[in-house]
């Protein structure tokens, strides 16, 4: 607290520039087996599936799983080989997902 800091309210902050180096990558492939079951991926690293089967036309059943990983390290260098490391050991959380949907026609 500082009461000449009238700019700031009474208070004294420190601001500095933040130097970050974020690596990310997509990809996306859709695999068809037949017109009417197909699995499309989409990962960002470790990441999305989804097993669509349309059991009758206009219905269709959704297969999903995603898994999320996070790790952070607050050392002031960045090695692209030894985060990639930190962030496969890191915990999953997977979750999977089943949706339905029916094409009703009276």
């Amino acid at each position: 607290d500082d009461a000449l800091a009238t700019n700031t309210f009474g208070h004294r902050y420190v601001f500095a520039d933040l130097d970050q180096t974020t690596v990310s990558a997509s990809l996306r492939l859709n695999w068809i087996f037949s017109p009417r079951l197909s699995l499309e991926v989409y990962a960002q690293p470790l990441r999305n599936a989804v097993l669509r089967w349309e059991y009758s036309p206009g219905s269709t059943l959704f297969l999903v799983w995603t898994q999320n990983r996070s790790d952070s390290e607050s050392v002031g260098s960045f090695r692209t080989g030894h985060a990639l490391d930190r962030l496969f050991g890191a915990t999953a959380d997977n979750i999977f997902m089943v949706k339905v949907s029916y094409w009703w026609s009276p």
